[in-house]
């Protein structure tokens, strides 16, 4: 499985690389457009691992062995959690760094902060996904239990970035027009503005807004809608538009997955060291 995922990896890089460039119909310009379906399949390709890595080690009694000839439950934990961790590395820049490579000319107009700061956040998404899902194979202590759990976490977390973004994206007032005929004959159009029933706004808005803050996924859609701005047609705006636009979406992403990082692994941790193997 850990082959499979470092091979899958230098494949989806090299992959959606070639795919994220495209050229605009019925001309020579090209377009660069990236898809975050990439970056979620190499991050469920290594949740998997995860859950099976560490599954397999309570199954086979290797973790209580650990511990019975003298290791203590926090050295398990922290050694099963860095492990993982730097595999998880290793399978991000495996498809990163081919990825950067074939879409150089488009990185090259954004600003270098610009580029340090999606390829960093990137990285926290997937070690936050990565120390979650660890958090869920201690405490399940089951191999099969913690694959379906964390699965169904990534999914979940995934769908709940969708349908917040939809609700927060809906705006405040619908704009119609209606088609009218005068005494003559002639016909006319009528604009009218309605108030839209699906926009959501005061406190559960900002809650909406917390709690796609508080999701790992959420931050890939984040990245890649900052990689707009590398196309030819917003190359003059480029700074402007990330600073002003995508700067303080990522900071809080930033401190949201640090959080993720830290917490969910010690309570993890605090769970396990009370449970009993035997």
């Amino acid at each position: 499985m850990t082959q499979f995922c470092l091979f899958l990896s230098v494949v989806l890089g090299i992959y959606a690389g070639y795919t994220s460039v495209q050229a605009q119909p019925g001309t020579n310009t090209l377009y660069y457009l990236v898809g975050d379906a990439y970056f979620l399949i190499i991050l469920l390709a290594d949740i998997i691992l995860t859950a099976l890595a560490i599954g397999r080690e309570f199954s086979d009694h290797t973790i209580r062995n650990k511990i019975i000839i003298g290791y203590t439950k926090s050295q398990v934990f922290l050694s099963e959690l860095l492990t993982i961790l730097v595999i998880t590395i290793i399978t991000y820049l495996l498809m990163i760094l081919p990825f950067g490579i074939m879409t150089a000319n488009f990185w090259m107009k954004l600003p270098v902060m610009g580029v340090v700061r999606i390829v960093i956040l990137l990285l926290l998404v997937y070690l936050a996904m990565i120390s979650l899902t660890t958090a869920i194979c201690f405490v399940s202590c089951n191999r099969t239990a913690s694959a379906i759990i964390a699965i169904l976490l990534a999914f979940g977390l995934y769908l709940t970035d969708y349908e917040i973004r939809y609700v927060l994206n809906q705006p405040e007032i619908l704009h119609y027009e209606t088609r009218q005929y005068d005494d003559d004959g002639n016909e006319t159009y009528q604009k009218r503005d309605e108030p839209n029933p699906q926009y959501v706004s005061g406190t559960k808005r900002a809650v909406l807004s917390v709690i796609n803050y508080c999701n790992p996924v959420a931050a890939i859609d984040n990245c890649v809608r900052f990689t707009f701005y590398a196309n030819d047609m917003l190359a003059e705006e480029t700074a402007l538009q990330m600073q002003e636009n995508d700067y303080p979406e990522m900071n809080r992403y930033f401190c949201s997955l640090c959080g993720v990082i830290l917490i969910v692994p010690l309570v993890g941790l605090m769970i396990f060291r009370r449970k009993d193997l035997k």
